[in-house]
């Protein structure tokens, strides 16, 4: 067994714990195969199995081995020894907290998001992890996600942003389809071809959300007299009111507009935005009012070029240290891809999985 059979087992393992091992075989020969034929890629001296056993703990669950544990591999049947690790480290509670950082640096998770109490929103995404949820459906649960977070704590990924749409439509074009389009929200892009109309048309899937606690932290606000609490009440009482549930909800009305400095001749300032994806066939939205859920599916979709390059190339970062290509989160025209043959059948495979 080659060195790179045993990392490509490792993250296709990483990928799906359910395909059938002579599968897995199948697809990790082919990957070395295109790996060694780049010409970039060469034949390496097997590691150690306690090597192995040291890293292979350290990239699943984040530490390194007890002496208990030391022993228990060593127990193994020497030929199978490191395959049956590595599903039983998958299989492992600590797994998702092993994968976690990668998603939590991805989705930019924080400690305090107003409206997010008790970490909801970080269980959420460890439970995702933890029940193997398919990545495309977890991806769609969030772009779709509506409701208070006590429902559906996936609406933590619009209150990251304090319900800035602008902002949550940048970020999400930049993790999940490596486009880094935040430019354009105030002009034209200087360096891609992106224009402020288009990252407006953009966002406008998601332009009829509303973030909203109902006036009710407003209200309290204006009728109380701080002049009434010591600094400490005044901060228990900010604590509270940060626990009044805020809604994600899409408002049938609401419409998103051109700034009204707009200056391009293509539209006018303050018209209001259709929204349209800036490349590939736009999706069919047959009701301006159900776009978020036309959007996930289109987003997460099997047809898109981008979203599973750049989901495999995160994990071959998470696993090898280093991307295909880098950034993780800029796919565009200039990006050298090393080994793009590898890329393609890690593709391939993340979506067949």
């Amino acid at each position: 067994m080659r060195a790179l059979f045993v990392v490509s087992l490792f993250l296709l393992l990483v990928i799906n714990l359910s395909a059938e091992e002579t599968n897995l075989y199948a697809y990790t020969q082919a990957i070395d195969k295109a790996l060694l034929e780049s010409g970039k890629a060469e034949y390496f001296k097997i590691v150690s199995d306690d090597v192995f056993l040291r890293r292979t703990y350290l990239n699943i669950i984040g530490r390194i081995p007890t002496i208990e544990e030391i022993k228990e591999f060593e127990s193994y049947h020497a030929p199978t020894r490191r395959n049956k690790l590595v599903k039983k480290l998958l299989n492992s509670e600590e797994y998702r907290e092993g994968m976690y950082p990668m998603w939590a640096n991805m989705l930019r998770l924080q400690s305090n998001i107003n409206g997010v109490y008790g970490d909801k929103y970080a269980l959420w995404v460890k439970k995702a992890l933890n029940d193997n949820m398919p990545v495309d459906k977890m991806v769609y649960e969030l772009i779709s996600a509506k409701g208070t977070v006590g429902q559906n704590p996936a609406i933590g990924y619009y209150l990251r942003d304090n319900g800035n749409l602008l902002e949550t439509s940048s970020t999400t074009s930049q993790i999940f389809l490596g486009t880094q389009i935040g430019c354009a929200q105030c002009h034209d892009h200087a360096f891609e071809e992106w224009t402020q109309k288009q990252f407006y048309e953009f966002t406008a899937y998601m332009g009829k959300v509303n973030t909203s606690d109902g006036k009710r932290v407003g209200e309290i606000r204006k009728n109380i007299k701080e002049d009434y609490f010591t600094p400490r009440e005044k901060q228990i009482l900010n604590q509270v009111m940060n626990l009044l549930p805020i809604e994600v909800k899409d408002i049938d009305t609401k419409e998103l507009k051109l700034p009204g400095d707009y200056k391009y001749k293509n539209a006018k300032p303050n018209d209001v935005v259709k929204p349209s994806v800036f490349f590939g066939d736009q999706p069919e939205l047959l009701d301006l009012k159900l776009r978020r859920g036309v959007f996930a599916r289109w987003l997460t979709s099997k047809d898109n070029p981008y979203f599973t390059k750049l989901l495999v190339n995160r994990y071959w970062k998470k696993v090898m240290g280093a991307g295909l290509f880098e950034p993780v989160d800029d796919l565009g025209s200039n990006t050298h891809i090393n080994h793009p043959e590898v890329l393609c059948l890690l593709e391939n495979t993340f979506k067949e999985l």
